[in-house]
């Protein structure tokens, strides 16, 4: 989800009106399938995993919720929406760096 994130920042960007729309279009499509394997990795975590670690992946999801809001007011044209989705990706990396540090840790327990 991060490499698309930035394929967003840049697609969002485009001068022509119809080739960003379409870029934009396409990378909903993308994002979307993304998170649906996300979804089902975070369920695996939370029936399998330590309750640490199914915290973690959830809270990874979670972090996703405002990137998209944000995402979807880019392809809305809302001029303010790509300084939400910016926003969004720093927490979204934090999140995602939580998540890999719990569950490394989790593995290497005795």
């Amino acid at each position: 989800m991060g490499a698309l994130y930035w394929k967003i920042s840049e697609a969002s960007s485009l001068a022509d009106s119809s080739v960003r729309a379409g870029a934009l279009e396409e990378l909903r499509r993308a994002l979307q399938a993304e998170y649906a394997v996300l979804r089902r990795c975070v369920r695996v975590v939370d029936l399998e995993g330590p309750d640490e670690v199914a915290a973690a992946a959830e809270a990874l999801k979670s972090s996703t919720d405002v990137s998209f809001q944000a995402f979807k007011g880019i392809v809305s044209d809302d001029h303010t929406a790509l300084q939400h989705f910016d926003d969004a990706y720093a927490p979204f990396w934090e999140a995602l760096t939580a998540f890999v540090d719990v569950a490394k840790t989790a593995v290497r327990a005795p």
